[in-house]
Parts: structure tokens; sequence; C-alpha cells
């Protein structure tokens, strides 16, 4: 018997229809099918994953955060903020905001991020 290549490699003379079609009910399953669709999955979710990371807005979002982290978020609670309050009220906020010392803003930040939490 020759040596094996790989530790997972099938003996030799071993029917490998065998292992991905069996009979259930006296139907056949192929279960090749299936391993091929998780595979195409994990390909296309991989591949969503790289062309988010490789668009320009991503890569803009992600330096803007890096150079001032508090303006980022303030700035992504002000867009938050504004699709949920109404005119009035907004104003009202962004001037509250606007006043704060910069440890507030980010608890003011923190606090509205965790309220609309399960909507985001």
């Amino acid at each position: 018997m020759r040596k094996r290549l790989y530790s997972n490699e099938s003996p030799p003379g071993r029917n490998n229809s065998i292992v991905n079609n069996y009979k259930v009910n006296n139907s056949e399953v192929n279960n090749s099918i299936a391993v091929n669709n998780s595979i195409n999955n994990y390909n296309i979710i991989a591949i969503k994953r790289m062309l988010t990371k490789m668009s320009p807005q991503y890569k803009a979002a992600g330096k803007a955060a890096r150079a001032d982290p508090l303006a980022f978020r303030m700035q992504k609670v002000i867009r938050l903020l504004r699709k949920k309050l109404s005119h009035q009220n907004f104003l009202e906020a962004v001037k509250h905001l606007d006043q704060l010392p910069p440890m507030e803003q980010a608890q003011f930040c923190q606090k509205i991020e965790e309220y609309y939490e399960p909507e985001v």
C-alpha cells in the first residue's frame, strides 16, 4: 500500500459517491449540493466584505474616525437625530450638543447611541 500524501486522503478503492449521497426513506439525498451552497455563501460574504472595505466612502469614514473620533461620533449621532426628531427639536438638540464640553459631548453621544441601538 502506498504512503498517503495527505492526512485526510481516502483509502484507494473507496467509492466517494457513497459519502455524498445516501438514502433516507427510499429517496436519495445529495450532500454535495449543501456543501457547495455553504461554500458559495461564504464566498459571497467574503466578496461583499472585501468590496465594502475597498469603497472610497468606507475608507474616508475610517480616516475621519481616526483623525477626530469625537467629531466623527457627533456627526453620526446628529445624522441619527435628524431622522428621528422634528425640525425644532433637532435644532434644540444640536444647540445643546454644541454648548457641552467635550467629555459631556461623548456622554451625550453614548446615551443617544444606546437609546437608538435596537433600531440601528
